[in-house]
């Protein structure tokens, strides 16, 4: 009985030292390759939404590992990476498009602002003396949206240098995009072996790892499809009609909305302005059919979807998916998108099944 006790108390002691080391450790290798993090997580996640359809490739080619693996890399570029860089050089050469049309409108156009300043100055001359603000001039609005404009179309011009120029950033973007392909091969192969590693270094037992894993794969798949596949149905379909209303600049606007319904704030604060935009400037046709298509189409797409894509247990309120969305962002930039979501999904999968957890341990007791 104590040579029991005793064996059990340094096999206990053995796995802390252990789990200290593997943690030492691994937070070394973080740091080593803190610079391509980004890059592995981005691999991590590709791997988990489309490792059904490399078993389905695998299954096709006969169980020729190597050939699916290559197969199902080649469709992920080509039907989700190459695309993806296509438009975002098109949206930012638009929106560069977009600036300086403005701008030279300003510069150029002989508009009489005089009306509208008189009418927000007489505004302003209503407030009371503590909130007295300055009477505002033609020349101080102009002033106003050149400070705007200016900066803001020299940092898109940038970012579309940076994205096509040679040098520094291709070979980076070869570094990263070798890394995305050697990590997600790797993770196509033995990703079955990678589920049981991770559930040995758990301390929890199988049932509970094997529910805790599966519950975050099945809710990260359902994010994807409850956020992405519906947001960019909505700005595809909000895109045809502005096609249709001959609303200049359309990738643009379809980004903006698909980017809003990821968000979500909805589609409708791209599609409502640009409605009310044309019938002010005379499209009257064009601007009530965007209206009734976003009032009474594209906003049901959402309502329609959703339960088809997502479960009901899957489906994460939409306030935390906004600040995770508008968080990662602010902290990850333009991957935030979807890192921020995968965290929440994490994050919120981990509280849902340690509530359960604590309930079945209150049962027992």
């Amino acid at each position: 009985m104590l040579a029991n006790i005793s064996h059990s108390n340094v096999y206990l002691r053995n796995k802390r030292f252990f789990y200290l080391l593997i943690f030492l450790t691994g937070a070394s290798f973080l740091w080593l390759i803190w610079n391509y993090v980004e890059t592995v997580l981005l691999s991590i996640l590709t791997a988990i939404l489309f490792h059904p359809l490399y078993l389905k490739i695998l299954t096709w080619v006969r169980g020729k590992v190597l050939l699916a693996t290559t197969l199902t890399i080649l469709a992920i570029f080509l039907m989700v990476l190459v695309p993806l860089v296509v438009i975002i050089l098109f949206t930012a050469a638009q929106m560069v498009a977009i600036i300086s049309d403005i701008a030279h409108f300003f510069k150029s156009s002989d508009l009489s602002v005089g009306e509208i300043v008189q009418l927000v100055n007489s505004l302003l001359a209503n407030l009371p003396p503590e909130l007295a603000i300055t009477p505002i001039t033609e020349q101080s609005i102009r002033s106003s949206i050149n400070s705007l404009i200016q900066p803001a179309s020299q940092f898109l011009i940038n970012q579309l240098s940076n994205i096509l120029s040679l040098g520094v950033n291709f070979i980076a973007l070869i570094v990263n995009t070798l890394i995305f392909i050697y990590v997600l091969g790797t993770l196509f192969t033995n990703y079955e072996k990678v589920g049981q590693i991770l559930k040995v270094l758990s301390p929890f037992d199988p049932a509970t790892d094997d529910l805790y894993f599966k519950r975050i794969i099945a809710m990260i798949e359902s994010m994807a499809k409850g956020i992405f596949i519906i947001a960019i149905i909505q700005g595809l379909l909000s895109g045809v009609f502005y096609w249709i209303a001959g609303v200049p600049y359309v990738l643009f606007w379809i980004v903006m909305a698909t980017f809003l319904s990821i968000i979500p704030v909805g589609s409708g604060f791209v599609t409502l302005p640009l409605g009310v935009y044309s019938i002010l400037v005379g499209n009257i046709w064009q601007g009530v059919m965007l209206i009734l298509a976003y009032v009474f189409f594209i906003s049901l797409i959402d309502n329609v979807l959703r339960p088809k894509l997502v479960s009901k247990d899957a489906q994460l309120p939409e306030s935390l998916i906004l600040l995770s969305v508008l968080g990662g962002i602010s902290t990850m930039g333009f991957f935030g998108i979807i890192y921020g979501p995968v965290i929440l999904t994490i994050f919120y999968t981990t509280v849902e099944l340690y509530l359960k957890f604590a309930q079945q341990q209150e049962k027992n007791l």
